[in-house]
């Protein structure tokens, strides 16, 4: 898990820095390392999110959401794209 962190925070430290491509390969890197991370596809799909890559962010929260179900922060990064796109029932 630790090799995880670490690729988490460089992935991170390249998304802040305007370099998805180069973010991508750490975030990917962080999950190969340990697919239970749930920081790491929370973050990622975030980025997309940000990014406008919308399919990729549902992608990435419902991978991570399948191997970390109970994890509220990814729950609720997923709810609020799915808010966003307008995609909310009462």
């Amino acid at each position: 898990a630790g090799c995880s962190q670490l690729l988490l925070g460089v992935a991170m430290v390249e998304a802040q820095m305007g370099n998805p491509k180069e973010a991508r390969e750490y975030f990917r890197r962080a999950v190969d390392a340990d697919s239970t991370h749930a920081h790491a596809w929370q973050a990622w799909g975030v980025m997309e999110s940000r990014l406008t890559n919308t399919d990729s962010a549902r992608t990435l929260f419902a991978r991570g959401l399948r191997e970390c179900p109970r994890h509220v922060a990814l729950w609720q990064a997923a709810a609020k794209l799915e808010a966003d796109q307008g995609n909310v029932k009462r």
